[in-house]
């Protein structure tokens, strides 16, 4: 089977402008990297994940969970910070990504909302 290339079906002004659309992110809106801390409902699991584009990622979850999905707190960084975090709260892991909404990481919550 022969290998087909970007590059054999777009021309260089298209892989430009769909590159620099993708790097704009979706509909323009911000693409840095964050960490971020979601609650499932009021007092629910707390999910730490990363994303590039956050508004894009929170219509993502509150589709995917019955409940309504609250944006805590998010931190500069992607996976590496979103692994640091897992790591720091592993004692509070329930599953996949989600935590137990334990005094340690509504303190670090907390101390982000205060940094912004």
């Amino acid at each position: 089977m022969a290998k087909i290339y970007v590059t054999d079906i777009y021309t260089p002004e298209q892989i430009a402008f769909y590159a620099a659309k993708f790097h704009a992110g979706v509909d323009g809106q911000d693409t840095t990297d964050v960490a971020y801390f979601v609650q499932k409902g009021e007092g629910g699991p707390i999910k730490i994940g990363y994303t590039n584009c956050i508004k894009a990622r929170m219509r993502s979850l509150k589709t995917a969970h019955g409940k309504e999905c609250i944006l805590l707190a998010t931190r500069r960084g992607g996976m590496d910070r979103e692994g640091a975090y897992h790591f720091q709260f592993a004692a509070d892991f329930i599953g996949k990504e989600w935590f137990e909404p334990s005094p340690a990481i509504l303190a670090e919550i907390e101390r982000l909302s205060d940094e912004s």
